[in-house]
Formats: structure tokens, sequence, C-alpha cells
């Protein structure tokens, strides 16, 4: 009976892989004005992206196939950020006054779901320099 060889320090690897695969998609998120989840949420996508890194580092894959790969994995983290991150709206609870209009607006900077329901605020008119 044959064994796979196994290259050695595999699971270091694929830790290091998955921790800076997370590191980079979290850091592009934080930049862009998102919130990250709480830690117990970062742990559980570090260990599925783990998953996913172990797997990956097991296969021969070209160069099209692994950029396919990483840019997928990217799009999931930060589809993953977004929806498992506390909201700015969220202490919206009984008994709690709403906020101000401009409070939501601050908040909702990074949030596309509150800024397209929301009109834009007024705009003053430019003053005209030279008069025809």
């Amino acid at each position: 009976m044959r064994t796979a060889a196994r290259a050695p320090f595999h699971a270091l690897r694929s830790a290091m892989v998955a921790l800076t695969v997370l590191s980079l998609a979290a850091g592009a998120h934080t930049l862009a004005g998102g919130q990250l989840p709480v830690s117990g949420i970062l742990l559980a996508l570090l260990a599925l992206t783990g998953l996913a890194a172990t797997t990956a580092t097991r296969l021969k894959l070209n160069l099209p196939a692994l950029a396919g790969l990483l840019g997928a994995g990217q799009l999931l983290l930060h589809e993953a950020f977004t929806a498992l991150s506390p909201r700015p709206w969220a202490d919206l609870r009984p008994g709690r006054p709403a906020p101000s209009r401009r409070t939501i607006l601050r908040r909702s900077r990074t949030s596309s779901a509150l800024s397209c329901r929301l009109p834009p605020p007024a705009r003053r008119p430019r003053p005209r320099l030279f008069r025809s």
C-alpha cells in the first residue's frame, strides 16, 4: 500500500496562506471603510479559509486557475465581512430614541443599504465667477 508523499510542514504552510489571505482581505475591507466582524466570527472564517487553502495547496493549479481561486476567495471574504459585521443602525431597539437623519447618514457611509434609500443631502448652488 503506497501513500502519497506529503511535503514537510504542509499544515503550517496552509495555515500561513490562510492567515495571509484573511489578513489581506480584512485590511482591504477596513481601508474601504467597512467594519470587521467580532473575533469569534473571524476565527471561524480563518478556519474555513484554512480548509480551502489546504485543499488548494494539495492540487497542482495553473496560473489562471489559481488567480480565479484567489479572486473568488477575496470576493467571498468581502461578502462575508459585509454580511457578518455589526450594523451601524443595530442599536434601534424599542424604548430608545431613534437617531437623527445626520447620524444615520454618518453611520451609513460604509453601507450601501441605507445610502440608496435616503435622498442625498441638499447641495448649495455654486457661485458663478463670471457673469455673461
